[in-house]
């Protein structure tokens, strides 16, 4: 049955989770921990940023969930059904069901790009702390020469 699967939409569903919890999460990760350590003392109110990051990871969730992994098992099916070449062919990319299921990706999408744009703003709101010296008591940066 693998012979079905390979390479439709259970991959996709496969590589979008894999790809972010291993490199996304790990640069967001990384990215913090820099803005953390290039000043120590300023104060960070994470309300927005942990809203953020838990909405990045819900928009993800809902990307495979409503919309990967249901073609993908639709296209499993259709495979084992039709055939494989009937299942990679336009006629199965124009399907009423598929195509529903792909608009279905818009809701996971814009809760993604709404915590991303979350997180946008809590960087830019410690840039323009650092630029003013807000939320500060004259320190330095930690990782300055």
């Amino acid at each position: 049955s693998l012979y079905y699967m390979q390479g439709g939409y259970l991959t996709l569903s496969h590589s979008h989770g894999a790809l972010w919890g291993v490199y996304g999460v790990l640069a967001m990760g990384l990215i913090l921990l820099i803005l953390r350590l290039s000043d120590l003392r300023t104060q960070w109110n994470t309300r927005i940023l942990d809203l953020g990051l838990r909405l990045m990871n819900l928009g993800m969730v809902l990307q495979i969930f409503l919309s990967l992994f249901p073609i993908g098992l639709y296209q499993f099916w259709t495979a084992v059904t039709y055939d494989y070449w009937y299942a990679r062919s336009e006629l199965f990319h124009g399907d009423s069901i598929v195509q529903w299921l792909k608009l279905c990706r818009a809701a996971g999408d814009s809760i993604f790009a709404l915590g991303m744009l979350m997180i946008l703003y809590f960087i830019a709101g410690l840039s323009f702390q650092r630029m003013t010296g807000q939320g500060t008591q004259g320190s330095q940066p930690l990782l300055s020469k």
